[in-house]
């Protein structure tokens, strides 16, 4: 289970932050990184690409997220 520090800053955490790139990409195709990273950058002055990419990295090792070259978009789950 993934426990934040206490006294760490909960706005820079990568599960915080990841989940605003989840809520731009809920009804949305295939988005293009670029425009991904700008919208994630200007939602907070202190994130930056290093930030981004750990997101990434933390969405795409749980299957939230797919991408195709140079775009990405939520997995589609089934629901049984």
């Amino acid at each position: 289970m993934l426990i934040p520090h206490p006294e760490s800053d909960l706005t820079l955490n990568i599960m915080v932050m990841s989940c605003s790139i989840i809520k731009y990409l809920k009804n949305k195709s295939y988005v293009f990184i670029d425009t991904l990273l700008k919208n994630f950058m200007k939602e907070d002055s202190r994130r930056d690409a290093n930030l981004f990419i750990e997101c990434l990295i933390f969405l795409y090792m749980l299957g939230i997220i797919e991408h195709d070259e140079n775009y990405i978009k939520i997995k589609l789950v089934s629901q049984n």
